[in-house]
């Protein structure tokens, strides 16, 4: 049976540069995906799947370079403004 992942540390989140904000349940999904994409490599080398200070770490980090990733994007191609 896996274990649950508690994110109950905001403050460690916090100070790596992790806020909460308004976001949309698509932004959400892709940035959870892209989380576990980056995630996987390093989730794989644990020896263990209990939760523990190194496997919060990796996927706070994989969240982190996620939403990097997701800032570039937006930069680059930015969302055109609806026409009425």
């Amino acid at each position: 049976m896996p274990h649950e992942i508690n994110f109950k540390h905001v403050g460690e989140y916090r100070a790596k540069g992790v806020f909460c904000s308004a976001m949309d349940e698509g932004r959400k999904r892709v940035i959870g995906i892209m989380a576990a994409i980056l995630a996987a490599r390093k989730l794989c080398q644990l020896e263990s799947t209990r939760p523990s200070p190194a496997l919060h770490s990796i996927i706070a980090d994989a969240v982190i370079f996620a939403e990097r990733i997701m800032q570039r994007i937006d930069a680059e191609w930015p969302q055109k403004a609806e026409i009425r």
